[in-house]
């Protein structure tokens, strides 16, 4: 007989975020029972929300810049002085049968729907064998982050979707191990490309790695306890404070279900959200949200915070330099390192202008500009680029004269110049 292990993964969406799969909260009257009673459809889970309209007239910080799913450990002193011990079965049980007892919390975020980043934030391990007696294992991260990612004003990966799932099992015959699980995600780590900015070349690799890893962690078990949560931000109307706040809670024992809420014991609070927008990738400059009354905000006193974007934008021109944005790297392997600058000097159309093939100034200088912006760039990144590109003379005089003689790209020029 399998046995189950049930928790509490409990998720305060603090604000704007829409959910699926929470709980039924509807006044609608079941059999034998009256309309006011509620009952939850998810048991093991609750999901506690705050829904604000958003406003379609509303400029959003997020759009052209860039931002990252954080999740950091809230309230870490909580329950301070209690702990989970590590219990041997005993020896009449531990004689009669394996027994194992697994679970894990994995966090997953997608970009309109493409699966991009995941990540497991808490993973526990009992396994009780006749032949090999006791092992434990428990990962416990107080802290993640996903890739920065540029938010379009016009493209599908402006919705970003938060799914949380628990999953538990305590079949030793038919579960994957979650120290398995770990396994497979650092071998799928270590083999892997990786960026730390989703563009067009790495996201192919992200969304292979992500599947990977979801794959596993899918696999847990044949017969396994599993709850999710999506919890959808659309980024065109996101405030900088918005959140989601996870609590997790499991049984104190192996005596299941838990018959109270007292049979369950707290493990901790993690609190999910996106970073204050930045425009350039190449600046840790961002725009923050000034404190104002009792508005739930982050305070532009923080390091690399500025209360407006065109501040930010100011700063980025003014401190970025030519060199740190031609070798930003855009994909990192074992085999090899790709540069911005290696992406720049294998396009046709510079090739083309280094052989004299191709001496249509405007030409190039478009070129050169939508490159950086198929790939993945904000509008301030791609002056930026351009900038550096002219700045550096990576591929000749000859070119850069060429890029200096179109209008677009010399204003560009000018306009980062004129910031240092």
């Amino acid at each position: 007989m399998t046995k189950l292990l049930p928790s509490v993964l409990s998720i305060a969406v603090l604000a704007g975020c829409s959910s699926v799969g929470d709980r039924n909260t509807n006044n609608t009257e079941s059999a034998g029972s009256s309309a006011s009673e509620k009952y939850d459809f998810t048991l093991m889970t609750d999901v506690h929300k705050t829904e604000i309209e958003p406003t379609l007239s509303k400029t959003s910080d997020f759009s052209d810049a860039y931002t990252r799913l954080v999740i950091k450990q809230i309230d870490p002193s909580a329950d301070k002085g209690n702990y989970l011990p590590y219990k041997k079965p005993s020896l009449l049980s531990s004689l009669l049968a394996d027994n194992d007892f697994n679970m894990s919390l994995s966090t997953s975020l997608s970009l309109g729907q493409n699966l991009v980043f995941t990540k497991n934030i808490i993973s526990f391990d009992n396994q009780q064998s006749r032949k090999q007696g006791s092992s434990w294992s428990r990962t416990y991260v107080d802290s993640l982050a996903s890739p920065w990612f540029l938010v379009k004003a016009n493209s599908t990966n402006n919705t970003a979707e938060l799914n949380l799932t628990f999953r538990a099992s305590s079949d030793i015959t038919s579960a994957i191990a979650v120290t398995g699980i770990d396994a497979v995600i650092k071998a799928t780590n270590a083999v892997s490309p990786t960026s730390s900015l989703i563009t067009t070349l790495s996201e192919p690799f992200m969304q292979n790695t992500a599947q990977q890893i979801d794959n596993a962690v899918s696999n847990l078990a044949d017969r396994t306890l599993s709850e999710s949560h999506y919890t959808r931000f659309d980024l065109r109307y996101a405030e900088q404070h918005q959140s989601a706040i996870i609590t997790v809670r499991i049984p104190k024992s192996n005596k299941l279900p838990p018959e109270n809420e007292e049979d369950l014991v707290y493990i901790g609070q993690w609190e999910a959200r996106f970073e204050p927008p930045k425009p350039s990738i190449f600046s840790e400059t961002r725009k923050c949200l000034v404190t104002t009354g009792t508005t739930t905000s982050i305070s532009t006193t923080a390091m690399g915070c500025v209360s407006t974007m065109d501040l930010a934008i100011k700063s980025a021109y003014k401190d970025v330099e030519h060199y740190d944005v031609l070798n930003f790297v855009l994909l990192k392997s074992d085999a090899e390192t790709r540069k911005l600058s290696d992406v720049i000097l294998q396009q046709d159309t510079v090739k083309a202008a280094l052989t004299g093939t191709t001496n249509d100034a405007q030409y190039l200088c478009s070129n050169l500009m939508q490159t950086a912006s198929e790939l993945g760039f904000s509008s301030t990144d791609v002056n930026l680029i351009t900038w550096a590109v002219m700045k550096s003379n990576i591929a000749g005089k000859s070119y850069t004269s060429k890029l200096n003689s179109a209008p677009a790209c010399k204003a560009v020029f000018d306009t980062v110049q004129k910031a240092k």
